[in-house]
């Protein structure tokens, strides 16, 4: 989006406002957010900051009046621009709604108005099971939206916990009717607490399931033959296709596969799929080929990333329904029966507190790990700087994380700087302000860069351009542990209970440097001071990586076959195993 598209004229402002045109003003507001929304800026010009606190000004001055009147299909859709104006006042020389909150508190007829500024960053508390006691469906889009900030909004500490607080609300409310915002507050409650994320999602899947409950689904009569693959990640850049790609691949040898599409067909590869595409679609369930009853098997490669994913895990597709590791995080009561897990990367004993679903596991980490198509530059030349590598996408920065990377900084004698790469992760204009927030939370003692979104080549060759990695936690990367591996960097993980925060470890562990992982916060932080300030140790893990074969050892994990396996005998055994009603880890070696 260009500056140019950004025109407000406070005349005209004021004018609708004196002339009683809340309607059109609203509509001028609400187009400008349209905007901001759809656009991620990652620097600000002068005159782009010079509008930005031009619209912030006259926006809240005017939707805070109490005879500032937008209709209510206007009031509904400022609701769900929440995070929009949360992040364009973050940009601002405002940077919180929170004066204005305040405000409305004082109002009558304030509700949808409080509901659109009251966001994460405000230090002012509102109690969400009164907004839900006064309207219960404008407060869902509300309770959905607010949790959209989860993209950026754990950095402070403030964002942090309030975001704890809105999740744990969930305890007490009835969430009504999914919205196209349903999937951020499923998604993001695993980054906010995860050993509480079961609050929200058992609370989607009621209020799901009694939405889809009237869809037209012909009972199962399945072909023992045929199965289906549910998902929107279907095209080779996405690390849900590199890392099921095989499995299906050897599913496809089994069965005959459908792909149901939950995204523009034309964008998938096909190339598995006997029986064909088909897409679907929210708004024409009947039409979208899921209705059949067909299918002896239908397999999730994730769960939680879009809306149409969450309504179809709440629908029985098929006798036997399972999830893999996409987002490797349990879905909670939905209609899925099994989990596929593996046996490196999974606390077994831990098996039923972290999934509602029965784990089938396999050999390896459930997943197939894939090379990186990239030419390395084999670089480990010094820097003035130890460069520490916090990969991490917008959700994973957090207040927590942050605060470590503050205290290994403080212990080291040797000058750091973290290097963050959010991605295109902050949307809705929150980059600028995340970078900001990343910078005072570290302090002025700390050196900081924070990369706009990259292209593929450009961010592997920084990340090689460093001295060392820190997987974040609670939710630690997979692929990115791999890209750090295959770049021959040492990477430290805090190893917990869920394979979100194992399997970096299990790939330390195959490499033989278990020295990395940690099983405390403070652990995690002596190892990583230890990396920056000792470079003989740090030569040490990079010579270990260097001189292993990862072709032999992380990116030798073939566990088609099992996979396979495990399917086939789901399918033959269903009524064997519902009869069971046992969730007990099935175990195929």
């Amino acid at each position: 989006m260009s500056d140019t598209q950004l025109v407000l004229d406070p005349r005209q402002c004021a004018a609708e406002y004196r002339d009683g045109r809340s309607v059109d003003l609203a509509t001028t507001f609400l187009d400008l957010l349209r905007k901001f929304g759809t656009h991620l800026y990652f620097e600000l010009n002068e005159d782009t900051e010079r509008f930005v606190n031009l619209f912030v000004k006259n926006f809240l001055f005017y939707f805070t009046q109490e005879d500032f009147h937008p209709s209510e299909a206007q009031l509904v859709e400022f609701v769900q621009r929440n995070p929009v104006i949360a992040n364009v006042v973050a940009i601002s020389h405002f940077r919180t709604t929170d004066a204005h909150v305040k405000l409305l508190l004082g109002q009558s007829a304030n509700y949808a108005k409080l509901l659109a500024l009251y966001n994460p960053r405000c230090e002012t508390q509102v109690d969400p099971r009164a907004l839900f006691r006064a309207n219960s469906e404008l407060a869902t889009s509300w309770y959905y939206a607010y949790f959209e900030n989860y993209r950026t909004g754990c950095v402070t500490e403030t964002s942090w916990q309030n975001l704890r607080r809105h999740l744990y609300a969930a305890a007490d409310i009835t969430l009504g009717h999914p919205t196209g915002q349903t999937h951020h507050a499923y998604f993001g409650a695993t980054y906010i607490d995860f050993e509480e994320d079961h609050l929200v999602k058992r609370n989607i899947n009621q209020a799901v399931r009694a939405h889809v409950a009237a869809l037209p689904l012909a009972p199962p009569a399945p072909d023992r033959r045929k199965a289906c693959v549910v998902t929107a990640m279907w095209f080779p850049a996405h690390s849900v296709y590199r890392c099921m790609h095989k499995f299906l691949e050897a599913l496809s040898e089994e069965f005959e596969l459908t792909l149901i599409s939950l995204c523009d067909p034309a964008l998938v590869d096909d190339g598995l799929f006997a029986g064909g595409v088909r897409a679907f679609d929210t708004a024409d369930p009947e039409g979208s080929g899921v209705t059949t009853g067909e299918f002896a098997l239908a397999f999730y490669p994730d769960i939680g990333m879009n809306v149409e994913s969450l309504l179809l895990s709440n629908v029985r597709i098929a006798p036997v329904q399972v999830c893999g590791y996409g987002h490797p995080v349990s879905t909670w009561d939905s209609e899925i029966d099994y989990w596929l897990g593996g046996l490196e990367t999974e606390d077994i004993a831990g098996a039923k507190r972290n999934y509602s679903e029965r784990l089938v596991l396999i050999p390896g980490a459930g997943v197939m790990p894939n090379k990186p198509l990239y030419e390395r530059r084999w670089n480990h030349a010094a820097h003035g700087r130890v460069r520490v590598n916090c990969s991490w996408t917008g959700q994973k920065i957090n207040f927590q994380n942050l605060s470590w990377l503050k205290q290994i900084a403080a212990r080291c004698r040797n000058r750091v700087v973290y290097r963050f790469f959010p991605g295109a992760s902050p949307l809705s204009g929150s980059f600028t302000g995340m970078r900001r927030e990343i910078t005072e939370v570290l302090g002025p003692d700390v050196d900081v860069e924070v990369h706009t979104a990259l292209e593929y080549e450009p961010y592997m060759a920084a990340m090689e351009n460093a001295e060392f990695t820190l997987d974040p936690y609670p939710f630690g990367g997979y692929a990115t542990a791999t890209d750090a591996l295959f770049l021959g960097k040492p990477i430290v993980t805090l190893e917990g209970r869920k394979f979100f925060n194992r399997s970096a470890a299990a790939l330390l562990r195959k490499c033989g440097l278990e020295c990395l992982i940690a099983t405390t916060p403070d652990e995690y932080i002596e190892i990583a001071a230890r990396l920056v300030d000792d470079a003989a140790f740090r030569q040490d893990c990079v010579n270990i990586i260097e001189e292993g074969d990862l072709d032999t050892t992380i990116f030798a994990d073939d566990s088609s076959t099992q996979f396979r396996r495990a399917m086939r005998y789901l399918v033959d055994h269903d009524t064997e195993l519902k009869a069971q009603q046992s969730r007990e880890p099935l175990v195929f070696r």
